[in-house]
């Protein structure tokens, strides 16, 4: 909204305010007088009531802009500079009521008018002023307190924002180095066809982390076919030596969760139960609905990681961390013992309904 639609709104507000207790001061003195002789028509009545309260909205929006540059607080400074304002507000009312009345035929000085007039209502416009302006207080504490929990939830999120990004950003360049790794082996190798398949695979995996890694999270099947597609480049490279089973429930593939959230977990699984095993070595993965839980589980049976190893990989602080930002108390990661040994990651989230 424009400033000078904005400005002529409040106006026109304060004109109408005014009006209205002009209108219900008049219609209380009428009816006070009800029954006495010589009782003035309510139109005189009207009349008269209107210049004090149309002289009151011409001068609050000076007494709001004093508020909000000097707020009223309980400091012997505030108190005395709004105790000054408050009799400027009653002397300037009053100045301006004896002006109005000047020109009434018969009217006395305009210096007497103004006497009177503040012996009757100095004290009232005191009152009148701090009424003001303890409702501009008022609201302009209740704005300066939306304002301050709408930034503190703008920063809250830009933080979190940045953080899920810098969270990626560690794990993409990590998990593309590994794939390109594998088809580089492959190259020296001679293996060019396994090599073509590995980049051709690789494409596909890189379409979906830039499709996903917009909105940051993915459905449950696309993060299993995902990891299927990962494994696979992973089987080129350990040929027989790496086995890999699913055992997801069907009805949980709709499910929305963080994207790559288990992909760290997996790379951990191959590097160090798979590659660290002279013979051949088995992933498993699960995806299991436990009451109100989703358990995602992925095990080896590799030659297990030290607790103090595991704990400080990027790939498990990245996981626990977005588990953090996303879910608070509700998620979490555990890491232990694979019942054949090896090692178990054991991710738990809220379920929710699909969409």
């Amino acid at each position: 909204m424009r400033a000078g639609t904005r400005r002529i709104l409040t106006i026109s507000g304060l004109v109408v305010f005014a009006v209205a207790l002009a209108f219900v001061e008049s219609v209380q003195d009428h009816l006070a007088s009800a029954g006495f002789r010589g009782r003035d028509p309510f139109g005189f009545r009207l009349a008269h009531m209107l210049p004090p309260w149309l002289i009151v909205a011409a001068l609050a929006p000076a007494i709001v802009a004093f508020v909000r540059r000097r707020p009223l607080a309980f400091e012997a400074r505030a108190l005395l500079s709004h105790g000054l304002a408050a009799a400027l507000f009653a002397v300037a009312h009053m100045t301006l009521l004896a002006a109005i009345d000047s020109f009434r035929p018969g009217a006395r000085p305009i210096a007497t008018t103004i006497r009177v007039l503040l012996g009757f209502h100095f004290v009232f416009d005191l009152l009148l002023y701090l009424a003001i302006a303890g409702a501009v207080q008022a609201l302009e504490s209740a704005r300066a307190l939306r304002k301050r929990e709408a930034d503190a939830l703008k920063l809250e999120a830009s933080l979190l924002e940045a953080r899920l990004a810098a969270l990626r950003s560690q794990l993409n360049p990590h998990f593309l180095f590994n794939v390109l790794n594998t088809a580089a082996m492959l190259a020296r190798e001679g293996r060019s066809e396994d090599t073509v398949a590995v980049l051709a695979r690789l494409s596909e995996l890189l379409r979906y982390v830039l499709r996903e890694g917009r909105s940051g999270m993915a459905t449950l099947g696309d993060e299993l076919q995902f990891l299927r597609g990962y494994l696979e480049l992973e089987q080129v490279r350990f040929a027989d030596r790496l086995q890999v089973s699913f055992d997801a429930d069907p009805s949980l593939a709709p499910v929305r969760l963080p994207s790559l959230l288990l992909q760290p977990l997996v790379e951990n699984a191959v590097r160090h139960g798979i590659a660290r095993r002279p013979g051949a070595g088995r992933i498993e993965i699960r995806a299991q609905r436990d009451g109100s839980k989703i358990r995602l589980e992925v095990c080896d049976d590799g030659p297990g990681l030290p607790a103090a190893a595991a704990e400080a990989g990027i790939g498990v602080r990245n996981t626990r961390e977005r588990l953090l930002h996303r879910y608070g108390a509700e998620a979490a990661l555990v890491l232990g013992t694979a019942p054949d040994g090896g090692t178990s990651a054991v991710v738990t989230l809220p379920w929710e309904a699909p969409a």
